[in-house]
Formats: structure tokens, sequence, C-alpha cells
């Protein structure tokens, strides 16, 4: 089934800039510009069986694909972002000050008040500006109302990234106001101007101007969202919207189905857990019973089947409740599974849990004497290769029938077991080795009609595996 988007993806943390116009002494720690990341962005995907396919009623003869209503998946991976910063900092200086005129007067918003050294600029001396995280600085200015006390020449304006390594900005040109416009800093956390040379002035300063933009580093966010069909139920096309954090674009996603609060993905592996127990859907597979997972890349998802799926047609008279499977080599037909992406394509191999797995028929499913009914469990690839046994459980008993031939179950293939007739009193049944069915790739339980069905390919492929 591939899933095609809608519309173009454009998923970023927005930084807006952190712009000072006067650095406030009553309000110091906080930038007079916000911050915005944490951005949500709402994708819509349309997803498309892969090929159209004849509605028909039984296995082997293929399925149209209709979505079901409430259908969902994960999408799983990583996303950029970038985080929220409160930009702070201090401003110190080593000048002496001259009686009352302190320094925080050159950032109050006043240019009426000053900052007034009580020592002339000597070489070392310096204003220092530190902010708390990394910003850029676009512009910076300076105004003196002191006709003889402004920075002199011979006083610059330098940044640093460290407060080891300083790169000067521009000189001061010794006139009452000074601006350097345009800036191209680079990441900073440190402003300062600096007298590079003797002047016998002190230093006066009304008001310091600039400009910042906060340079927050970027930082890798997990994803894990829930994916869920708009509209196109009971269609072989829907649309699927979701919201996801942070930027994915250039990221690569993976799409889980079915969707589930458990579903983990580390950054290698994609973990879920293949249940005990299904539930019987006529002529098919209940909706979530069958896992796949795709790679979500700029817009498309193509899922890959991780089972496959064994079917069993049985005549009678009972009304079936439920029936297990038993592997007879013991592998485990339910239990965790850690999944590698890099093995998309493959089958998924389950770890714990038992070889046993039941399907669950509820009030019952009425057989019928002349038509086989089918019965069909998802399964992992790869069971069966010393055969299983069937224990049915019915409304006058149970019967247990098993084969010991080889009925290997591969990726994305149905295994058809011969029809046979249920005995209760003395089972008696000619069966051995079922036929094996190719499914076509994004093999999808549905719903039409209050029927769940399974998709197959519309031609198809029986193996060279001979009934005994």
């Amino acid at each position: 089934m591939k899933f095609r988007l809608l519309s173009s993806i454009s998923i970023c943390a927005v930084l807006v800039s952190c712009t000072h116009e006067r650095i406030s002494p009553d309000d110091p720690g906080k930038n007079t510009g916000t911050i915005t990341t944490n951005v949500y962005h709402d994708l819509t995907i349309n997803a498309d069986s892969e090929q159209p396919l004849s509605t028909k009623t039984s296995l082997g003869e293929g399925y149209s694909v209709l979505w079901s209503e409430g259908d969902s998946f994960n999408l799983v991976g990583q996303a950029k972002e970038t985080p929220t910063v409160d930009v702070t900092y201090t401003v110190t200086t080593n000048y002496e000050t001259y009686q009352s005129y302190s320094l925080s007067n050159a950032y109050d918003g006043d240019e009426s008040t000053y900052f007034w050294s009580s020592e002339a600029q000597a070489t070392g001396k310096y204003i220092l500006i530190s902010f708390n995280t990394a910003v850029k600085l676009t512009s910076f200015s300076t105004y003196s109302s002191n006709s003889s006390d402004m920075p002199k020449t011979g006083q610059y304006l330098q940044v640093s990234a460290d407060e080891t390594e300083w790169t000067d900005i521009g000189a001061f040109n010794g006139e009452a106001t000074c601006s350097f416009e345009n800036i191209e800093s680079g990441a900073i956390k440190y402003v300062r101007i600096y007298a590079k040379s003797d002047a016998t002035n002190w230093l006066v300063l009304n008001e310091i101007t600039m400009t910042a933009v906060a340079q927050p580093s970027e930082v890798v966010i997990p994803v894990n969202e829930k994916f869920t069909i708009e509209s196109g139920v009971g269609e072989a096309s829907a649309t699927f919207t979701g919201t996801v954090e942070g930027d994915i674009s250039g990221q690569t996603l993976y799409a889980f189905y079915p969707y589930s609060t458990d579903v983990v993905y580390d950054g290698t592996n994609v973990s879920f857990d293949m249940p005990y127990e299904q539930t019987y859907s006529p002529d098919g597979f209940a909706s979530g019973a069958n896992p796949m997972i795709g790679i979500y890349q700029e817009g498309d998802v193509n899922f890959k089947n991780l089972c496959g799926v064994l079917k069993l047609a049985i005549k009678g008279t009972q009304l079936v409740r439920s029936i297990s499977i038993t592997d007879s080599a013991g592998s485990p037909l339910w239990g965790g599974v850690s999944f590698p992406v890099a093995n998309i394509g493959q089958a998924a191999e389950v770890s714990g849990g038992s070889s046993t797995v039941l399907l669950n028929c509820g009030d019952g499913v009425q057989l019928n004497e002349s038509e086989p009914t089918s019965f069909c469990l998802v399964v992992p690839a790869g069971v069966f290769s010393e055969g299983f046994s069937a224990k049915i459980t019915t409304s006058e008993g149970v019967a247990e029938i098993s084969t010991s031939k080889p009925n290997t179950i591969s990726r994305s293939t149905a295994r058809v077991m011969p029809p046979f007739v249920l005995n209760i009193v003395s089972p008696d049944v000619l069966w051995e080795q079922g036929k094996e069915y190719e499914i076509a790739e994004a093999t999808f339980s549905s719903q039409s009609t209050g029927l769940e069905a399974m998709m197959v390919k519309n031609a198809m492929t029986v193996n060279d595996a001979s009934l005994e």
C-alpha cells in the first residue's frame, strides 16, 4: 500500500529575533523579543492500495482493499528542534565609577542618565556584556552626551565566543554617537568596548543599544506520533492525518501498522508485541492483526509485511469457539519483536511468548457441511518447519489434528491448508502440507459491510509444494 503526501512538508522550529532596543537594568534577565519553538505541523497523507484488485469472497481469488474506520499507524523516528532559550546577560567593567554615575545608567533606556568613570580610557579598560547563550550580534551603538568623554579613537568593539579569542568589529571614532551596522558576528557570547591604546579622557556612556539574535544549539527529539484515517473509510484510498513536533525535513522516519502506544523506536529498531490472541474475521484476519512497516521520506511510505498467514478451511456442523495453533518445532508464534529498520522487506523474528497462538471466534462460527469455512491467523515467517497441530474447540467438544510435514510460512505469503471435515468423535483428516500463495505487499485488513478482508494478489501463485 503506498502512502503519498498530498501537500508539501515544511516543518521547522521558528526562532524570532531577540532585539534589545535598550538593555534595561529594571529587568536585566529577560530578552525583549520572543523565541518560539516546539512548532507543530499537521501532515496529510494519502493511502492507496498498491494495485487494483477484484472483489471476491474467498482467499485465493483476491480482494479489493478497503480502509477501516479508526485505522491508524505510528510514525516514528527523529526530528530536529531548536529549544526555547531565555536570553540573559550581565554588564561589567574594570573602570572605577565616579560618584553615583553607575554602570546601570548606560542601559536603562533613559538618555538623560549616564555612566561616568573616574579614570581615563587606558589600555586594557573595558565595558563587557556577557550573554548566557550564544547570540548573533547584528548592530551596536553608543551615545555619549559629554563633549569630550565619549569613547575615543583607540577604543574597539570586539566579540568573542569564549572570552579568550576576540575579534574586532570596528573602531570607535571619538564622536558622541557611534554605530556599527550589519554586523556578521557568527555565534558569540561576549561583546566588549575595549581600549587598545591610552587616552586621557574619562568615559561617559548615556546609552548602549544593540540587536542580538539568540543562536541556541539544535537538538534531536524523538518522534512517535499517531496518524489516523480522516476520510476514505470503505475505499481503496484514504487520507490519514497526524501532527509532528519539530523539523523532519531531511530525516528518515518509519511508519508502523497497527498503531500502539507500546511501539518504541530506539534509532535502530522498532519494537512491538505480537499478541497471543487474535480475533476471528470472516474470510480474512482481524483489523490490526497484520504488522507492517515502511520508510517515510519526503512524503512516501511503502509498507512491507512482517509476517505471513496460515489459513484453515473446515467443513462440518459444529459451532467453532476457538482454534489454537502450536508449532511442533517450538518456534514462538507470539511475543516481542525488535525489528531493525535496516531490514525492511525482511521477516520479523519473534522472541519470548510461546509456540501456541489462539484465534478467538467470539460467540462462535457456524460450520457448513458443503462449503469450507475459512479461519486465518497471522503468524511469524519461518515457523512450522516440522509441522504443527491445531486444537479446535467447538460447541460439541474439542478436536485435535496435526501434520508433521514442513509447512514453512514465508514473509508476505499465505499458507492455505487443504479443506477437511471436522469429526469431533474420531478426527480422520488427510491433512499434510498446504499450498503457498503470495500476498501483495501492504496487506491490510479492512472492513466492508461489516466484513473484514485480506488483500492478496489477484493472480495467486501456487508454489511447488505438493499435497499428500
